[in-house]
């Protein structure tokens, strides 16, 4: 039996830290060599320059100009933490405190600020992510990439909805493939989409983030349905997420021994009863499970929790949306 995965020795953390009790030591020589230790951020929390550099319009930027009573403080990212200029000086404190990783996202619009590689690619953002990625490794930290951080372009959100479309999955496939290309020689780990959940729910169910769709009974929205929008975002995202992995490991992987692929999910605390199991529903069957094994249980059961009265494209996978 080969040695534990970096994942299973931090769930035995996790399981330490949430357990009365537990007084061991997390002293460093007690991990595998192999173990990462980092910390992580995403672009439009902290790269700043939103609006500079060539960098195109997300829904973020949309979002916290149209509704800035949203955002607790009322602030955006169009000058965060200015790592767009100070990436080295980050990247130092990273390294005095003893990381070997870093988890960052791509900023989709920065590299295409049209979102298509039809709309042109921004080389001055290119160039940036290279810079940041050689500082990291000169650095001694493995960088690990999220490929989407909730940041659709704004272009594709005007053109056709963004992730309420199909048509984001085609996209999507070309802007991932593009970063595998200029990146993955680099790179070896990689994070499709960060947290699919919240970001349905956030995005398209209450409001609270960005593109801030929901139902008005619900929020305050001006538009969206919080019925029915979220699955069709999650369904989507799956597809997305599935043609992205296909993707790598029939053109890349071959050229690479180390390969990570896959969501970051939340956990969220719920009532008992049936908020928690629509709750389920949602995460599980519409989340976790796809990703996990390839298919989804019950696919038709999450798409009738939202009421959708359209044709069996909705209740579950059709034949040509089947990733092998």
């Amino acid at each position: 039996m080969g040695s534990p995965t970096p994942y299973y020795h931090l769930v035995l953390i996790v399981v330490c830290f949430l357990t009365p009790g537990c007084e061991a030591r997390l002293e460093r020589e007690r991990f595998p060599d192999y173990f990462l230790f980092g910390a992580g951020s995403s672009a439009y929390q902290w790269e700043g320059a939103a609006n500079a550099y060539g960098r195109g319009p997300s829904i973020w930027d949309t979002f916290t100009s149209t509704f800035p009573e949203k955002i607790a403080d009322r602030s955006s990212g169009a000058m965060a933490d200015e790592v767009y200029f100070r990436y080295k000086e980050d990247i130092a404190m990273l390294k005095e405190i003893g990381f070997n990783s870093f988890r960052f996202s791509i900023s989709w619009p920065r590299v295409l600020p049209r979102g298509k590689l039809s709309g042109g690619v921004n080389q001055e953002g290119v160039q940036f992510y290279n810079n940041f990625i050689n500082n990291l490794l000169s650095n001694g930290l493995k960088p690990l990439i999220t490929l989407f951080h909730w940041d659709i372009p704004q272009a594709l959100e005007d053109e056709y909805g963004g992730f309420l479309s199909p048509k984001i999955v085609n996209d999507f496939r070309d802007y991932v493939d593009f970063c595998f290309k200029e990146f993955g020689d680099r790179v070896k780990f990689w994070i499709t989409i960060n947290e699919p959940n919240f970001f349905a729910i956030g995005g398209y169910e209450t409001g609270t983030k960005a593109p801030g769709r929901c139902s008005g009974y619900i929020g305050n929205c001006t538009f969206g349905n919080s019925a029915t929008e979220p699955y069709l975002v999650v369904h989507h995202m799956v597809l997305a997420h599935a043609t992205a992995t296909k993707l790598y490991k029939d053109k890349y992987q071959i050229k690479v021994r180390d390969f990570s692929d896959g969501f970051i999910l939340s956990s969220l605390e719920v009532p008992n009863g049936s908020a928690s199991v629509i709750l389920g529903i949602f995460v599980l069957n519409g989340n976790l499970t796809p990703s996990a094994t390839g298919s989804r249980r019950g696919p038709s059961t999450i798409f009738r929790w939202g009421q959708i009265e359209r044709c069996e494209k909705a209740a579950k996978f059709c034949q040509e949306d089947v990733v092998e």
